[in-house]
């Protein structure tokens, strides 16, 4: 349960409580009021019935009949009233309510009747009490009056017990979202600072604990920012001051076992030693360069230059450069790349490097006598390369984890010179994903690996291109951005309407179907994470609804769960871009989906 409601149920009860102890003891002081006021009529009465009895029963006046009519009018008049009588000194009772007793003793009256309350009046003449008038009350006399004044109060305290606690649950809930809305802010950021975005910070809107908390948040991911900075700048200084001499040292190597006139001169021995170095130098430079680019990718600094790249040269290239170590480590290496396979719209460099890691791993964990193969074939517009091994394989629940960076499976642990980053596939499923492509994996424990990515087609880019309108922002197509973090959405607004488009926002998932119905928005950019919702669910809600069925979804996320993206992109999105979000990359991807969805 979310602290809003707790707290809110939490304030809610406690009011409701204390209005009903208040009514509770309201009741109760009313009752004794009502008593009190009841025992004055009760002595009032039995005095004056005193005084009436002792002019009635003066020597010098006859007994009249008056005294007996005000008797027994007596409980006509007070209903709580049992019975009164007169008692004389001989303890006879001389009048009575009920004329049955008169002229009887009081034992006779008494007899068989319980005690109860009575209240006693003297009556004197010349200063000695002659008699006494008697006055009984009714036996359960209080619990009568409680409960009839119980039945005249409790629809009037049941009312007004139900508008308090009416009252409660607004004051409850209208306090309860003041004071939690700090720290929703906090955890929200909490959520983005763990997803890896550290550029976060909450408004310190208050001098209270909250307050400090909130400003306490702030410096702490301050320092975080500056510790991830200067851990990304010392790797990247480290890592490409690296690059020049790998890249002599391994250029050096090539030329001696391959290009000197006189390398045949080599002996046996030291052609071992100088494979052995370009293996190295090899794996060396594939590793600073994994480093090297996670550090980029983070930053945001990663730039491609797309363009037509023929995939069988830059496959031949790869066969190339491994050749002497797959032939060393004795592996085979087959390739079924068609030459006259339509080229790709890609980075060469970045592609050259994909292989490169898929390549590498493959060899690292396949043992002696094993198999490697590199094949690619169109599919649907788009080229799909397959690099496939025969090694140790990978358990199926480590397959997720492995697009995440510095994770390793543990089934290859055994393997020779398994060791490494973790950082290559991680590396592969980042920029295949900028370049506009997806990522798969599958493997089976001790039968070997299979990845594969799909990248558009360079003809079917440009067909797109040329066939989409030249700039959806000239028309100012309208977009909705649904993101439950309030910061980052109003960001994403502000860059979307620098270029060209009309933006909204909607931070509420709950919200967003109605949003999206009433604005008819030409595309949706979506989190993945929306507070508790996740975007699949809400994009199946979009789908099922004639409203919004036809509107294209991009997702966006920091999330590197690639089983999670392919299974929101499943539910019905158009395509995925990673935080944070680049101008350049999200211009081209809006464009490209107005586009496809205008020669639909």
């Amino acid at each position: 349960m979310r602290i809003r409601t707790q707290m809110a149920l939490t304030l809610t009860g406690v009011a409701a409580l204390c209005f009903l102890v208040s009514w509770l003891v309201g009741l109760l002081f009313a009752r004794n009021l009502a008593l009190e006021m009841i025992t004055q009529e009760h002595k009032k009465q039995i005095n004056e019935l005193a005084s009436i009895s002792e002019m009635a029963l003066d020597p010098a006046v006859k007994p009249s009949t008056v005294l007996a009519e005000h008797l027994r009018s007596i409980p006509e008049v007070t209903p709580n009233v049992d019975y009164a009588y007169i008692e004389t000194m001989d303890r006879r009772i001389l009048l009575h309510t009920d004329p049955r007793f008169d002229g009887r003793t009081v034992a006779e009256f008494k007899s068989g009747r319980p005690a109860g309350l009575e209240y006693v009046g003297a009556i004197r003449r010349e200063g000695r009490t002659v008699a006494t008038a008697r006055l009984g009350i009714r036996d359960g006399f209080g619990a009568t009056v409680f409960k009839d004044l119980g039945g005249y109060l409790l629809p009037t305290i049941a009312a007004l017990t139900v508008c308090g606690v009416l009252l409660s649950l607004a004051l409850g809930f209208g306090l309860a979202f003041v004071l939690s809305r700090p720290i929703t802010r906090i955890a929200g950021a909490a959520r983005d600072v763990g997803r890896g975005n550290l550029d976060v910070s909450v408004p310190v809107v208050s001098s209270s604990e909250l307050g400090e908390l909130e400003r306490d948040f702030n410096g702490m991911v301050s320092r975080l920012r500056e510790l991830d900075d200067l851990k990304d700048e010392f790797i990247a200084s480290v890592s490409h001051d690296l690059r020049s001499p790998m890249a002599a040292i391994h250029t050096c190597l090539e030329f001696m076992l391959r290009d000197d006139p006189e390398r045949d001169k080599i002996l046996p021995r030291h052609r071992r030693i100088l494979t052995a170095l370009t293996e190295n130098a090899t794996r060396l430079s594939v590793f600073v360069s994994n480093v090297l680019d996670a550090a980029k990718m983070k930053a945001g600094k990663m730039e491609y230059r797309l363009e037509p790249v023929a995939v069988s040269p830059v496959v031949d290239s790869l066969a190339e450069l491994y050749g002497s170590i797959l032939k060393n480590r004795g592996l085979t290496l087959s390739c079924a790349v068609p030459g006259t396979l339509q080229p790709v719209l890609a980075d060469r460099a970045h592609l050259e490097r994909v292989l490169a890691n898929l390549v590498s791993n493959a060899i690292k964990f396949t043992r002696s006598g094993g198999r490697i193969s590199i094949a690619a074939q169109s599919r649907a517009g788009a080229i799909e390369v397959t690099v496939a091994d025969t090694g140790v394989g990978i358990e199926p629940e480590a397959l997720e984890k492995l697009f995440k960076p510095f994770q390793q499976a543990d089934s290859g642990r055994e393997a020779k010179d398994a060791r490494g980053t973790g950082l290559g596939l991680f590396l592969v499923k980042r920029t295949i994903e900028s370049m506009g492509g997806t990522v798969g994996i599958g493997s089976k424990l001790g039968e070997g690996t299979r990845v594969w990515f799909s990248l558009p087609s360079a003809q079917a880019a440009d067909s797109s291109r040329r066939s989409a309108p030249a700039d959806p922002s000239s028309r100012g197509a309208k977009i909705l951005v649904i993101d439950d973090n309030e910061a980052f959405a109003e960001m994403t607004r502000q860059l979307l309407e620098a270029k060209g488009y009309r933006a909204s926002i909607t931070i509420d998932a709950r919200t967003a179907r109605r949003d999206a119905a009433s604005d008819s928005p030409d595309l949706i950019l979506m989190d993945m994470d929306l507070g508790g919702m996740r975007a699949e669910s809400l994009i199946r809600d979009f789908k099922a609804d004639v409203a919004t069925a036809a509107i294209p979804i991009i997702l966006c996320s920091a999330t590197s769960d690639l089983a999670e993206v392919q299974r929101t992109l499943e539910s019905g999105a158009a395509c995925f871009l990673p935080k944070p979000l680049r101008s350049g990359e999200l211009d081209l991807r809006i464009r490209e989906v107005l586009g496809a969805r205008e020669t639909a």
